[in-house]
């Protein structure tokens, strides 16, 4: 994602180069009204509008200021969309937070809750 196709809120965010405190951020991915970052540890931290829990933080409240989503283990890759967030752990887990209906990720009526699961039945991911 280059820095033009990032809102302008997250473009003055994303030149600034402690985004999430004293640790580096090697990653930043943004919708129209919320970002999340990888830091150097494989943290995801994410902030602005959520309500569609799409911070990861198993609340619908904005937050202002990053604020880690809760995952067990180092993230290696991850990606956001307006209602959805999801994270490929060190271990090959696909974990995806916020609403993910019509994503084709989970059956409908699971796919409107906001909490952190992993997803299920997705192919292993550690093939070459």
């Amino acid at each position: 994602m280059s820095r033009h196709d990032l809102p302008e809120w997250c473009a003055q965010i994303e030149e600034s180069s402690n985004v999430l405190g004293s640790e580096v951020a090697t990653s930043l991915r943004c919708s129209d009204a919320h970002c999340c970052a990888l830091s150097a540890q494989g943290v995801v931290s994410c902030w602005g509008a959520n309500e569609l829990g799409q911070l990861g933080r198993n609340t619908r409240t904005l937050y202002e200021l990053p604020g880690p989503v809760p995952l067990a283990e180092p993230v290696i890759a991850f990606d956001v969309d307006r209602s959805t967030g999801c994270a490929l752990t060190r271990s090959r887990r696909l974990w995806c937070w916020g609403t993910t209906s019509g994503h084709g990720l989970e059956p409908e009526q699971q796919a409107t809750r906001i909490e952190l699961r992993q997803v299920a039945g997705v192919p292993d991911c550690s093939a070459p």
